[in-house]
């Protein structure tokens, strides 16, 4: 699959079928993984639990063993039984299409943009502002603790908009700026390369 789907079903009959389906193939994997265990067992391990003497042909049965079983755990990682995240079946689920796999649409929700391929963000400042926005947060870098309390202190002395400000705080939550003092570490270097100037970013801060 090579864009981002989202299957979201309604209907309490079907979601009871689809999710009854889903458990009974995470149960028939679970199954047939510990069967695979068990040969394995057999296979290095006398009747009095004593490894046995490893010949080439034990060897090559073993790494088949192992290569099944890694098999199954990768068909049903990839497969839309159960998120990636939380680990529950019983949700709608997207697929992304980044790491191939399938995330509830809770989790994929609340994944870093930069692991969302189709994710662009639009931002309500220009270059020139969020250039000027950085440069005044990393005057105070050192006083930036838990909160926004900068950041809006200084979008708002650069006349941008309670919703524009809004709308560039959530951006720089993708990247995870979760405060002041986080999006400067974590979502500095990103909203850069968005804007297309991640050499100006590394000048400023590798030389």
């Amino acid at each position: 699959m090579k864009r981002r789907k989202t299957i979201i079903i309604r209907h309490p009959m079907l979601k009871r079928l689809r999710d009854n389906l889903r458990l009974l193939i995470i149960k028939a994997e679970g199954q047939e993984f510990h069967k695979l265990i068990e040969m394995d067992e057999k296979l290095l391990f006398d009747e009095k639990g004593q490894p046995v003497k490893l010949t080439p042909e034990i060897r090559q049965q073993s790494r088949e063993i192992e290569r099944k079983k890694q098999a199954l755990e990768r068909a049903l990682d990839k497969s839309i039984c159960y998120c990636t995240v939380c680990g529950k079946y019983d949700k709608d689920m997207t697929y992304n299409t980044q790491v191939d796999k399938w995330y509830c649409v809770e989790c994929y929700r609340d994944l870093p943009g930069n692991l969302k391929p189709e994710w662009h963000p639009e931002y309500p400042i220009t270059k020139a502002q969020m250039v000027e926005f950085f440069r005044r947060l990393n005057k105070v870098g050192a006083k930036c603790g838990a909160s926004f309390r900068h950041t809006r202190h200084i979008l708002n002395d650069m006349g941008v908009s309670h919703n524009d400000q809004i709308q560039f705080i959530n951006i720089c939550k993708e990247y995870g700026g979760y405060n002041d003092a986080e999006i400067l570490m974590n979502a500095q270097r990103d909203v850069y390369t968005d804007f297309g100037m991640e050499d100006e970013f590394n000048k400023m801060f590798y030389q």
